[in-house]
C-alpha cells in the first residue's frame, strides 16, 4: 500500500515585535540630578525669604503707623522763614517780621512774635530726637508754656512761648546749614541738636546765645512759662 507523502508547509518566521514605552512614563520614572534638587532648594529659600520679608516689612508700618513722630504737633518754620526772623536790618537790629504780615498760615507766628520779646529757635533732626530734651519740651507743654498747634487751637486768647521747631532732616532746610547769613546764630554743623535763644531788644546787643549741650538746654526749657 503506498505511503501517503507528507505535505509540508513553510512556515513564516515569527517575528518579535518591542514595545517601545511611552516617553512620558520615562520621564515620570527619570530621578532628579543633585543639581536639580540643589536649584529647587535654592528657589524656595529665596521665595520663603522674601515672603518673610514682606510679612516682617507689614508687621512694622502696621505697628508704626498710627505713632505720632516726635513734636509733629508744634511749630514748626523753614529755612526762608527763619533767614527773614533774623535777618541783619544794618541798623543794629534784627528780623524782618513784616515777612509774615497778611498770610494766614503764619497767623499763628504772628500772633507768637507780637507776643513776646525772645525767641526760641529748636535745631534737631527728626531721624535723631533726644528723649531728655523731649520729655523737657512735652512738660512745658502740658503746662502751657511751649505751645502745640492744638494749644493754639485751642486757647487763641493766651499767651504763650515763641518756642519755634527747625527739622535739620527736612528737605526745606538742606542749605540751612551753609547759610553764610545765618552766621550771626553761630550753628555748629557737627551738634546733634541745638537751641538759639533771640533776644530782640537786648540793652547790650547781644541778641544771640546758642547752647548745643543737652543739659543746659533743658534747664533753658524748664525755665520756660
Amino acid at each position: 500500500m503506498a505511503k501517503k507523502k507528507k505535505s509540508t508547509y513553510n512556515k513564516k518566521p515569527v517575528q518579535q515585535i518591542k514595545k517601545e514605552p511611552k516617553k512620558g512614563l520615562l520621564e515620570e520614572q527619570k530621578q532628579p540630578s543633585k543639581n536639580e534638587i540643589l536649584f529647587f532648594r535654592i528657589g524656595m529659600i529665596v521665595i520663603s525669604a522674601v515672603v518673610i520679608g514682606l510679612v516682617v516689612l507689614f508687621l512694622i508700618n502696621h505697628f508704626t503707623s498710627d505713632e505720632e513722630e516726635s513734636y509733629e504737633d508744634h511749630l514748626h518754620i523753614a529755612h526762608t522763614s527763619l533767614s527773614a526772623m533774623v535777618q541783619d536790618n544794618g541798623d543794629n537790629t534784627y528780623g524782618d517780621f513784616t515777612y509774615f504780615n497778611g498770610v494766614d498760615s503764619y497767623e499763628d507766628l504772628r500772633s507768637l512774635i507780637n507776643n513776646n520779646d525772645i525767641i526760641y529757635f529748636y535745631f534737631y533732626y527728626s531721624s535723631n530726637v533726644n528723649e531728655d530734651i523731649e520729655e523737657a519740651i512735652n512738660n512745658q507743654s502740658a503746662v502751657g508754656g511751649i505751645p502745640t498747634q492744638t494749644l493754639l487751637d485751642d486757647n487763641e486768647d493766651e499767651a504763650f512761648a515763641a518756642f519755634l521747631f527747625i527739622d535739620l532732616d527736612s528737605a526745606l532746610n538742606g542749605e540751612l546749614m551753609s547759610d553764610t547769613e545765618l552766621s550771626m546764630l553761630e550753628l555748629d554743623a557737627d551738634a546733634d541738636e541745638m537751641l538759639v535763644t533771640f533776644d530782640i531788644y537786648n540793652p547790650d546787643g547781644e541778641f544771640f546765645s546758642m547752647e548745643d549741650d543737652a543739659d543746659d538746654m533743658i534747664d533753658i526749657i524748664n525755665q520756660i512759662g
